[in-house]
């Protein structure tokens, strides 16, 4: 039977560097990619270890905040500020979380496009239950996939507590 191969998330900055820590020994390394002139976001790659000879994954990461991967229901409403009473209420999966964005999956007759404004509603899992309420834009659809930023620049300290808490 073949050992489970290792595959560990590589946090890039905004000049594509990161550090790597081998899994089996512990030597750690950086890593610059500066380079790629595209986005290398989600790209996996294959890393050798130089100390003791260890294969294993990488899996790029190119965001200025932590992602985390959640599952919660909510819902979000179109923001039709000349037709308040027109919006539309939908219910969604929140299947992603950072300081600064969110993404969710919608059902397939969702009429959701990149720089849609919408109105999020979604409650944490943790002990307070923290309810998440916030106005976000579309930045991203990838089918039902729909990834999108808080529009106020502000410091969401639930948010962060949340994503950053010990597992």
């Amino acid at each position: 039977m073949q050992a489970k191969k290792h595959t560990i998330r590589v946090y890039l900055n905004p000049d594509k560097e990161g550090a790597v820590t081998c899994p089996k020994c512990g030597l750690g390394r950086k890593v610059k990619l500066a380079q790629q002139d595209k986005y290398v976001g989600g790209k996996r790659v294959k890393i050798y270890c130089k100390r003791c000879d260890e294969a294993f994954q990488g899996s790029l990461d190119h965001r200025r905040y932590i992602r985390m991967p959640v599952q919660f229901p909510g819902k979000v409403c179109s923001v039709d500020t000349q037709r308040p009473e027109q919006s539309v209420v939908q219910y969604i999966m929140v299947t992603s979380l950072s300081v600064a964005g969110v993404g969710f999956r919608v059902s397939p007759k969702a009429q959701i496009v990149v720089n849609d404004m919408l109105d999020i509603h979604f409650r944490l899992d943790d002990a307070e239950h923290f309810v998440v309420q916030e106005r976000i834009i579309v930045r991203r659809v990838l089918g039902r996939f729909i990834g999108a930023e808080y529009t106020q620049d502000i410091y969401r300290y639930e948010l962060d507590f949340y994503i950053l808490r010990p597992a």
